[in-house]
Parts: structure tokens; C-alpha cells; sequence
């Protein structure tokens, strides 16, 4: 009967699954078959790496809204102002919540082919603008120069709400890594057929 095993060759690492199966009498050979599963293995790894973050990614806020919940069920009455604080910061645990669900669903339906490309024409500079302005109190509080720089303002075609998701991602990610009174810079070139965009900040990576 046919046996089949997974061995891994380092340098550079692959992955095989082997298939052996012996032939019939009176011949006394093995068959091997060799299937490289090396993609598939790193896929695998890619998404067991991915639902680990995730869960860690959304246990915090989780245990946060528990731990509040239960001060709030012990001191709902003694003082109005910090059970108003309490409210506040249990509303935007559940905001991050929801935004971690919401990628979620975003990559599901990327994966499963029903989130198309719908592209538009998007002016950058009022496009950006309103990027910028939707960040502006992070930036604020850290003191972080958050600006555009463009030689001039130009018109592309792309999707917007994808777009937006990116930048928003790729910025926000910068003004939480950059030290105080540091800058964050989105640049961005016309080069005919194609555009470029690109997020340099002064932060620790």
C-alpha cells in the first residue's frame, strides 16, 4: 500500500510531500512521487501568524471593556464624572473592536473575490487634505509635522475607499511610532502612467 511523509530540505528551505508506493510482483521497486508544498506551507504559516495577531489584537480591548464593566458595576453611583470617563474609554475600546472585524471582513471578501477595484478620479492634493485633517489630532497631540509634499497637484484614477484604508493604515502607524515633535511626510509623484506615494516619518523603524 502507498505511504506518504513531508520532509523539509534547509538552504534554501522546501518542502516536500512524498508519495511512495511499491510496485507489484515480481518487480521489487518504490515509486516516489514528489510534490513541492513549499507555498502552500508558507500560506499556512502566513495564516496561523495572522489569527494569532488577531486574537491578540482584539483580547486586549476585550479584557479593557471586562475590567471597566466591572469597576463601573461596583461604583455606578459614587461619581458621575469618572463613570462618564469610564463610558468614554469602554467607547473607543469598542470602536478598535470594530475596526479589527471590519478588516477582517474587508480581507474576507478580498479573498473570496467579491470586493472589486471600482476605480475614480481622484484630485491627490483635496484628497490627501482630508486624510490629513482626519489624523490631525494624533499629530497634534504628539506635535508631528503631518504634511503633503507634491511638486503640483494631479489627477489619478484609483479607488478611493481602498486607498484611503492604506494610507490611513501606513499614517497612522507612523504617528504612533514617531517620537514628539517629529515628521511625518506623505510624498507623491506623477510619472505618467504610473503614480507614486510614499510615507517617510522620522519614527523609530
Amino acid at each position: 500500500h502507498s505511504v506518504s511523509s513531508e520532509i523539509v530540505l534547509n538552504l534554501p528551505p522546501v518542502c516536500f510531500e512524498i508519495h511512495a508506493t511499491p510496485t507489484e510482483a515480481p518487480s521489487s521497486w518504490i515509486v516516489l512521487v514528489f510534490h513541492n508544498i513549499t507555498e502552500i506551507k508558507r500560506l499556512e504559516q502566513v495564516r496561523s501568524d495572522f489569527v494569532a495577531n488577531i486574537s491578540h489584537e482584539l483580547n486586549t480591548p476585550l479584557s479593557a471593556v471586562k475590567g471597566y464593566l466591572e469597576t463601573l458595576s461596583d461604583e455606578w453611583d459614587e461619581d458621575p464624572a469618572r463613570t462618564k470617563e469610564y463610558l468614554e474609554i469602554l467607547r473607543r475600546h469598542a470602536d478598535r473592536m470594530q475596526n479589527i472585524v471590519s478588516d477582517l471582513l474587508q480581507l474576507s471578501r478580498i479573498e473570496s473575490g467579491s470586493d472589486p477595484v471600482r476605480k475614480e478620479p481622484i484630485q491627490l492634493k483635496g484628497y490627501i487634505d482630508k486624510i490629513v485633517l482626519s489624523l490631525a489630532p494624533l499629530a497634534k497631540k504628539k506635535e508631528i509635522l503631518l504634511q503633503l509634499t507634491a511638486v503640483e497637484d494631479f489627477c489619478f484614477w484609483a479607488d478611493p475607499e481602498k486607498l484611503h484604508r492604506a494610507l490611513v493604515n501606513l499614517l497612522d502607524n507612523a504617528l504612533k511610532y514617531t517620537r514628539n515633535k517629529g515628521q511625518v511626510v506623505i510624498e507623491a509623484a506623477d510619472q505618467g502612467a504610473t503614480i507614486t506615494l510614499a510615507i517617510r516619518d522620522t519614527g523609530i523603524g
